[in-house]
């Protein structure tokens, strides 16, 4: 690029004489021009260009401008992430999360402005109306000014494709034969589907959303219910078959580290590990128990509980577990309170007929238990064990899920093909949201703005905005949508279609997937 007079008339200037200075951690060149000094005082850049010696020449006004540009690329394209769209209403400033006025679809910011010595660094960012080819292309153009004059002039230009809308199926994961449950890793770096007709687990990498193992279990082995251990090392399958197995899996290499016989006819659909790692307890279906692995030694012990168990929980103290009972006249409907340290019951609760699935309160003070057959919710008080009912509209519960504060418990009823919505402190169901069909599993993002549900038989999945506990959209997926697990991010939603042997990826909006950027 050629000089302007001015540029060359200052390099002819400091040609003869140069000064250094270091300030703030920046190395300042000191231009003579017309005998006046100027000095070039903490210029910013993304870079924070450092050198040795800093010439008052078409180079260095290049790197000022080049680094403009690129802080520029950098602003936009946090803007993008952070609002889902390649759209902003307002102007972009160095690390700033787009907060500001409206200031049209170009947007300038000072990366350096030194009114002292009249020289400015600054971009200005544009962006097409729409995409071309869901590409759009972002230009920055940063400039050197001194006295109001252009001294040099740099334009970059990325390429940003793949922004998501939210609430959206980004991928379709083929899988195995009647996918069930699922869990994702603690880094959420891979999600384990439950393949239960196809004797396999599938381990999906959440980046590119494929199959990137698949863990052959033993002969006959029908997975159903997950957890892992608190580091992600250690996968726990339950085999949902006469066989009554549970298998512990090391996550690192995807090997069988332990088939643990739980006894013949106990088919475990679940299974819940303790929070310190310790323990694994399966929650079967029938068998007359619930089945407690010791991690260290693989041995199994039977407390003895029942005829079938709907779900277990664990304190985080690792003292105790609660189990929900049903099916047994003698037992059933009760939750059986566990000593963990010996493995044996402490007492019976009463609770409401058929109880199943439960909710530990964030300060685990409080037990929710969804009565399937009662159109109730039992609240227990885990220090005294005294229990308040809670009635709700429609008459089947099956999955609940509570807020991360704990003040909104949503309950999918298919006795009226709702969502009831039940408030914690008084304790009361106030709302009832009509989603049209039998729901099965319920998920809320870490943030606790939405609450997904699977609709078994239309599906699809809703999403419940929870300010106002609307349903803001209906998302289609594969066929009879049985499990959910979300991301720890709360950036996507992974669901099993049971029906067509597939996972529906759903890009929930929490930070926008797919965005690629190049400069050029």
């Amino acid at each position: 690029m050629k000089l302007n007079k001015l540029t060359i008339a200052i390099k002819k200037r400091v040609s003869g004489r140069q000064k250094h200075l270091i300030a703030h951690g920046y190395l300042l060149p000191v231009v003579i021009s017309l005998g006046l000094a100027i000095s070039l005082v903490s210029i910013f850049s993304l870079k924070q260009i450092a050198t040795n010696s800093l010439m008052a020449n078409q180079e260095t006004f290049k790197q000022f401008a080049d680094d403009a540009a690129r802080a520029g690329i950098s602003a936009a394209l946090a803007c993008i992430k952070s609002q889902g769209s390649v759209t902003w209403t307002s102007p972009l400033v160095p690390n700033s999360d787009c907060n500001g006025g409206t200031n049209g679809s170009t947007k300038s910011a000072y990366v350096n402005n030194d009114t002292t010595n009249k020289i400015t660094t600054s971009y200005s960012v544009a962006v097409p109306a729409a995409p071309t080819n869901g590409v759009t292309t972002v230009t920055s153009t940063g400039t050197v000014t001194t006295s109001g004059i252009t001294i040099q002039s740099r334009t970059l230009r990325s390429l940003v494709q793949g922004t998501v809308a939210a609430d959206q199926v980004v991928a379709t994961v083929p899988v195995g034969s009647l996918p069930k449950n699922m869990i994702v890793s603690p880094d959420g770096s891979k999600v384990y589907i439950a393949n239960q007709n196809s004797n396999n687990i599938s381990v999906i990498n959440s980046s590119s959303n494929s199959v990137s193992a698949t863990i052959t279990l033993s002969a006959g082995t029908k997975p159903r219910g997950f957890d892992m251990s608190s580091d992600g090392t250690r996968l726990y399958a339950s085999d949902f078959s006469s066989n009554g197995r549970l298998t512990t899996i090391n996550t690192t290499n995807n090997s069988v580290l332990n088939v643990a016989n739980l006894g013949a006819t106990r088919f475990p659909i679940g299974v819940v590990v303790t929070p310190d790692d310790s323990k694994a307890l399966t929650i079967n279906n029938s068998g007359s128990d619930v089945s407690i692995l010791n991690t260290s030694t693989f041995a199994v012990t039977n407390p003895g509980t029942g005829y079938q168990n709907g779900d277990i929980v664990v304190m985080p103290d690792n003292s105790r577990a609660f189990v929900s009972v049903y099916g047994n006249t003698a037992q059933g409907n009760k939750v059986h309170v566990i000593n963990l340290a010996n493995n044996s019951i402490i007492t019976k609760v009463t609770v409401g007929s058929a109880p199943g699935d439960m909710v530990l309160s964030p300060d685990a003070s409080t037990l929710y238990v969804a009565n399937q057959s009662g159109g109730t919710v039992s609240a227990i008080n885990t220090t005294t064990y005294a229990v308040s009912t809670i009635t709700l509209f429609g008459a089947s519960p099956i999955k609940m899920v509570l807020t991360p504060d704990g003040k909104k418990l949503y309950v999918t009823n298919s006795g009226c093909s709702c969502v009831n919505v039940i408030d914690t402190v008084s304790r009361t169901d106030i709302s009832n949201i009509s989603n049209g069909s039998m729901a099965f599993d319920i998920a809320v993002t870490p943030d606790g703005s939405k609450v997904y549900v699977a609709n078994y038989l239309l599906n699809t999945v809703s999403v419940i905005k929870t300010s106002n506990n609307t349903i803001t959209k209906n998302v289609s997926v594969g066929s009879a949508p049985y499990y959910m697990a979300i991301t720890p991010d709360g950036s996507k939603l992974y669901v099993s279609n049971s029906g067509t042997n597939n996972v529906s990826v759903i890009d929930t909006g929490a930070s926008t997937s797919g965005i690629s950027g190049r400069s050029f």
